[in-house]
Formats: C-alpha cells, sequence, structure tokens
C-alpha cells in the first residue's frame, strides 16, 4: 500500500489534522514527509511512497490556517506553510472568479493581545489592491493564522442596456446603440 491509501482507508486526516506535515515513520526514523496539498491541488504524485510492514503515518496537528471566501474558485479554509502570502493563497485556491474585483480584497485579522483595548473590539480589517498584490515584482502581503480574506465581486450594473419589461412581445435587456431612439 502507499501513503494515499492508508489515508484513505483511515478517512484521511481530521478537521485539526495537518495536510502540510504527513510523516512516514520507518524504525523510528522520518523516511518521507507528505504535503498533500501537492496531490489535491496539483496532482503530484505522493502516491510513490510505498509503505513497509511496521511503517507509521503520523498526521500532526494542522498548523496555521486562514480562511479564503467569496470570488475565488476553490474558496475554503487553507493551511499556510513557512512565508506563503495573499498570491499563494489565491493560487491555491485556483485562482480569482472572473467576476472578481481586482481593485480591493479585505483581510479580517483577529488582533495580538498586546493590541486588543477595552471594549472588544479585537478585530481590524485591511484593505488591499489585488490588483497590485497579484502583480508579478509586487512584495508579498503577508497573512497571519486565522485571518479571513474576502475577494469581493464585481458591481452588478451594466452599461449600454435598457430593461424592457410589461406587455410586450419580447421583454428582456436590449443592447443601446448610439442615436437609437424609443418609438411606439
Amino acid at each position: 500500500g502507499t501513503v494515499l491509501n492508508a489515508l484513505y482507508q483511515a478517512g484521511g486526516p481530521s478537521e485539526r489534522g495537518s495536510f502540510r506535515l504527513v510523516r512516514v515513520m520507518r524504525g523510528g526514523q522520518r523516511v518521507a514527509t507528505l504535503d498533500l496539498y501537492d496531490y489535491l491541488l496539483g496532482g503530484g504524485s505522493q502516491d510513490a511512497i510505498r509503505l513497509e510492514s511496521g511503517d507509521v503515518v503520523f498526521v500532526p496537528p494542522a498548523g496555521d490556517r486562514v480562511t479564503l471566501e467569496g470570488r475565488v474558485l476553490r474558496p475554503a479554509i487553507y493551511e499556510m506553510k513557512g512565508t506563503q502570502g495573499l498570491r499563494e493563497l489565491i493560487a491555491m485556491a485556483g485562482g480569482l472568479q472572473p467576476d472578481a474585483y481586482t481593485g480591493r480584497a479585505n483581510i479580517e485579522r483577529i488582533l495580538p493581545p498586546e493590541q486588543r483595548q477595552p471594549g472588544g473590539r479585537d478585530r481590524t480589517v485591511l484593505d488591499v489592491d489585488l490588483n497590485a498584490a497579484l502583480s508579478p515584482g509586487a512584495s508579498a502581503v503577508p497573512l497571519e493564522p486565522n485571518d479571513r480574506i474576502r475577494i469581493l465581486g464585481i458591481n452588478q450594473p451594466v452599461r449600454n442596456r435598457v430593461l424592457v419589461r410589461g406587455n410586450v412581445w419580447q421583454p428582456g435587456s436590449i443592447a443601446v446603440t448610439p442615436g437609437m431612439r424609443l418609438s411606439g
């Protein structure tokens, strides 16, 4: 069997388990560390590690996590690794949806204990220029454990259209062209 077979048979990592640091122990020594995100998000071949009799597959507690919601392909709770920032998080989520607003994203952050004040306002919101953050060569937007990132959608209004409703043969959206007039 393989590591993935063993994890599948065990029901996978629990809600509290790490997907990034799964260890294979053999004779008390670590022989491999797997990042299941490589397999789950990119199809990497983590299946190459074959288990031997007596091996232990150890799933430690999950590391730092952030929540990504809104106009991305895979909104979810992601376990971050190392110095990964906003750009890497959006890549893990499969990228932005076509109707994502790239002018601004929100990061809701829990303040560290030393920055909290009486009155219960222990969270803050940061606005990020998403265009700038995702452009090549831009400095990384760091994320903190338990951040909640919201990728907003574009506004609903549509240019150059009128809506025709009521007692007409073909109600709906009509494109407005220069010089167009209403006649009855």
